[in-house]
């Protein structure tokens, strides 16, 4: 039952009808429907709206003021074991480009499109925009010496004090941020975790926590370039190595050839020491004296 509840509906003939209803059960307006209704899965508002470039629902929040807004906070909570939606976006149709979500921000300040406050997961893939139409300064880098001074750690996250982030659970592998900051200072960013929550009333709170993030996506190109520079330096040493090798054979075979040719001398000096061995005798006239 509802003490008093407002509701203003644009129509497309741009008529502003303004309603207030004490008890309500089910209202239908130009394809607005609060309350039950069965074939919208049993909603308590249901919105339809089949004309081209419209919009269901439109919300603005303009607060001029330096306190939090949204424009939709959306919950689903309570008791009993089964799915909880918060927000569910589908995007459907035959042809066209489909958004199931999308997140705009901009302004200056920290902006996030979609922030995921817990684990992020996906069924199909993440593309970054990659295309040269949307680049400059395109440049050659180095990076097998700083990635060398990097200090890969393991480590748990601390959930039992940052409770309202829903920090990952176990054993972690990666990167502190004030680390990484000293060897690649542009993939750490000064980030803003602000959780909206429900205080002891009706309204809304704000937890906000700055942190450091890394950046890991952009560490795969540095990766891969170190690869190659440390490749270089394999290939390289592998050539050293073959021709060290080549030369180790050469001097085998000489040092086998040599070895044959001292056997071979060997050989004629006992033939000759055996041909022509003199046993010395004194001089008789040496005798007599």
């Amino acid at each position: 039952m509802l003490e008093l509840f407002l509701i203003i509906v644009y129509f497309r003939i741009n008529i502003l009808i303004m309603i207030t209803i004490k008890y309500c059960t089910l209202l239908w307006i130009s394809f607005l429907f609060l309350g039950q209704r069965a074939n919208a899965q049993s909603a308590q508002l249901y919105v339809e709206e089949s004309g081209q470039h419209q919009v269901g629902i439109w919300t603005e929040n303009k607060s001029i003021s330096n306190t939090s807004r949204w424009g939709i906070f959306s919950s689903a909570d309570g008791t009993g074991s089964g799915i909880r939606y918060g927000v569910v976006g589908q995007g459907q149709n035959s042809t066209g480009t489909k958004y199931g979500i999308y997140g705009q921000t901009t302004g200056s300040g920290t902006n996030y499109a979609v922030y995921a406050n817990g684990d992020l997961a996906y069924s199909g893939s993440i593309s970054d925009v990659s295309d040269m139409k949307f680049k400059k300064n395109i440049t050659d880098f180095t990076a097998l010496d700083r990635v060398m001074q990097l200090c890969p750690k393991t480590y748990e996250m601390k959930q039992d004090e940052f409770k309202r982030m829903n920090l990952a659970s176990g054993q972690r592998y990666g990167f502190i941020a004030q680390d990484m900051r000293e060897v690649f200072p542009e993939m750490v960013r000064e980030q803003v975790n602000a959780v909206p929550y429900k205080d002891d009333g009706d309204s809304l709170a704000i937890e906000e926590i700055q942190y450091l993030g890394v950046d890991y996506i952009s560490l795969v190109p540095v990766l891969t370039q170190a690869i190659h520079e440390q490749q270089e330096i394999i290939e390289s040493q592998d050539q050293r190595i073959s021709q060290l090798d080549r030369q180790v054979l050469a001097l085998q075979h000489e040092n086998g050839t040599l070895e044959g040719r001292l056997n071979q001398l060997e050989v004629i000096l006992q033939e000759l020491n055996h041909k022509h061995m003199v046993t010395f005798s004194p001089p008789k006239e040496a005798l007599k004296h």
